[in-house]
């Protein structure tokens, strides 16, 4: 679902896999998904599949190559990046925790950037709890075209 758009975009046809009850999708810091699946209706039903998105293979991909380990609320983030010139944006996705096909904390919010120099990003976190809860999240930089950076792993807090 490209949110940019607002319109869901097939990237692959579906395997002949069954994923039902006992499935699971999860996308790696190297940004390529996997799906693993079990059967609930025919338990011999066992599969996983990796999923590549196209910017996988992009040659001249973002990469976040500095950042701050711990986020607090309401801070302009800085970050060091490869190359920043056609940045567009920061993600932040919470790290998957699932049982039964369902994942109750699934997060995932964008921020826009500022550039203030040719290797330099900032952005700034929000200040409330309510939007982005406390934890640990996957962060990417993504660039005009919709290529994702391998994600770097960061933690959330409000520091008291």
């Amino acid at each position: 679902f490209p949110s940019h758009d607002n319109a869901w975009k097939t990237l692959s046809t579906r395997t002949k896999s069954v994923r039902d009850y006992h499935s699971v999708a999860v996308f790696m810091p190297s940004t390529e998904g996997i799906f693993i699946a079990g059967g609930y209706i025919d338990s011999r039903s066992k599969s996983a599949e990796v999923f590549y998105p196209k910017y996988v293979f992009a040659d001249n991909r973002p990469r976040v190559t500095d950042y701050p380990e711990t986020l607090e609320y309401g801070r302009v983030i800085t970050l060091t990046t490869s190359n920043n010139t056609n940045l567009s944006k920061v993600t932040l996705s919470r790290i998957g925790s699932m049982t039964h096909t369902v994942n109750f904390g699934a997060t995932y919010r964008e921020y826009q950037v500022t550039k203030p120099s040719t290797t330099r990003t900032t952005f700034t976190l929000p200040n409330n709890t309510d939007e982005l809860i406390p934890g640990y999240y996957s962060m990417s930089v993504v660039d005009s075209n919709n290529n994702y950076s391998q994600t770097v792993i960061v933690k959330v807090e409000r520091k008291l």
